[in-house]
């Protein structure tokens, strides 16, 4: 046997030994221990950060709109309900960036399950496969069987580890960066929900059923009472004004982590494989002369 052909020999036993581990669950377990093991922590993690802080959201939102429907009736504090109309945009708008997140995060956990599948037990095993049949049959019907098996095994990893890579990624940045910012923000953000009554408006004279029971002489009193109202809503108005800041602080947040980091991994990925994908074009063969 030439040096060759024993070459050839064990680059094949080595390509059929990860054909056999990768149709079993010998690489995915081995794969979910490690990378998917930190991948899924941290999206889980997020998730629930992310939800827990959508239901903060949701909190401000119900109580300004608590508020807004507090003042409405009561004559010249109406303008103070309005007033309050730009906080409810922004926490509605940073609502909506809460759940984009949190189906962000959602998405990448199904196609972490999608890509160790594919990932794993085809594209690797088929990229196995003509890695083999190329190994001895490098031209088969003018087809560069090694080439292609390369890419394949490219597009195997690409697929199978994209979203690990995400996790472990974020998991760094968050320790790093993002943790403190978000605790801050949210115990902050907590904080100025639980500070904010409405007798901070209405002084407890008008609550949901007191409204109801009020008579036309309380309610004469109580518009009279314009400087003790707009006392009341100052105090609001500076406890949301103390929350816009934190709201944007984990819109930044949440952006990075569920947004803005998922594209430079793939943007990172994509171009990783293109390098080395283009190493590996099958060289040209020139085209044979036929004799006249």
């Amino acid at each position: 046997m030439n040096s060759s052909t024993k070459r050839k020999a064990i680059v094949s036993v080595v390509l059929v030994a990860v054909l056999a581990l990768s149709a079993t669950n010998v690489l995915d377990s081995f794969c979910r221990s490690t990378i998917d093991q930190s991948g899924e922590a941290y999206l889980d993690g997020t998730l629930k950060k992310a939800l827990y802080t959508y239901g903060v959201a949701r909190l401000s939102n119900g109580l300004i709109s608590v508020f807004q429907s507090a003042t409405v009736g009561v004559g010249v504090t109406v303008g103070f309900g309005e007033f309050l109309d730009p906080f409810n945009d922004l926490i509605e708008r940073f609502s909506f960036v809460m759940l984009l997140s949190t189906a962000s995060l959602g998405i990448q956990k199904v196609l972490m399950e999608i890509g160790a599948w594919l990932g794993l037990k085809i594209l690797l095993s088929v990229s196995m496969l003509f890695l083999l049949i190329g190994t001895w049959l490098p031209r088969l019907f003018n087809i560069d069987l090694s080439g292609i098996g390369v890419k394949l095994l490219l597009i195997a990893l690409f697929v199978r580890f994209l979203i690990p890579v995400v996790g472990v990624a974020g998991n760094m940045i968050d320790s790093l960066f993002l943790e403190t910012r978000y605790e801050e923000s949210i115990q902050a953000a907590k904080e100025i929900n639980e500070s904010v009554d409405l007798d901070d408006i209405t002084g407890g004279k008008l609550s949901a059923e007191g409204r109801e029971e009020a008579g036309f002489f309380d309610k004469f009193l109580q518009m009279t009472d314009t400087a003790a109202l707009k006392a009341k809503f100052e105090a609001v108005k500076e406890k949301l004004a103390d929350l816009v800041p934190r709201l944007i602080d984990l819109i930044v947040v949440f952006m990075i982590q569920t947004i803005l980091l998922p594209l430079i991994v793939l943007w990172i990925m994509i171009y990783l494989f293109k390098q080395i994908g283009g190493s590996f074009t099958a060289p040209a063969y020139p085209a044979r002369r036929v004799a006249v």
